[in-house]
């Protein structure tokens, strides 16, 4: 089913990083065509359902397409802002939520109602869109400075490494 040759990007649930870029992504492929209620593109927010990774979400960007593999939800946010929504299932208290829900398996699993019946206030959209922007351009910096954080330390590795030869 999964293959180099295939022509439909699969998203599975190793594949979710914050930021998932399509263009680029280099993951699993299908020759199987897929159903379009699994297709995600560019602004869905995705979320791994089960195992280690449960919970972890990512956003899409790109103008590809691709489909997700099982245990993993896609937000359809008509309705809201994406970024918002991205920061809300990011928060502490929806993690804390999901690590609450009894499982049966040996590893951890939620299901899409469990998402669905979580409670919180949303505020009116255009709030959502400034506070989901706003947490959009922070998360942005903090991801500049742990490259630039990252550049430094291995520029001291190299500089120690001249150093003591």
């Amino acid at each position: 089913m999964f293959n180099e040759n295939g022509t439909f990007k699969v998203i599975k649930i190793g594949d979710i990083p914050n930021n998932l870029n399509l263009s680029t992504f280099n993951g699993t492929y299908s020759e199987q065509e897929c159903n379009m209620k699994y297709q995600v593109s560019e602004g869905d927010i995705i979320i791994a359902l089960s195992g280690a990774t449960f919970g972890k979400s990512g956003v899409i960007f790109g103008d590809d397409i691709a489909f997700i593999n099982q245990r993993i939800a896609k937000f359809n946010c008509d309705k809201c802002d994406s970024k918002y929504i991205f920061q809300l299932i990011n928060s502490f208290q929806f993690k804390k939520y999901l690590n609450r829900i009894p499982t049966s398996s040996a590893q951890p699993n939620i299901s899409n109602n469990d998402i669905l019946f979580y409670k919180t206030l949303i505020p009116e959209f255009y709030e959502q869109k400034k506070i989901g922007h706003f947490l959009y351009l922070l998360d942005e910096k903090i991801n500049q400075n742990k490259i630039y954080i990252n550049n430094l330390i291995k520029f001291k590795k190299s500089l120690l490494q001249k150093m003591f030869i």
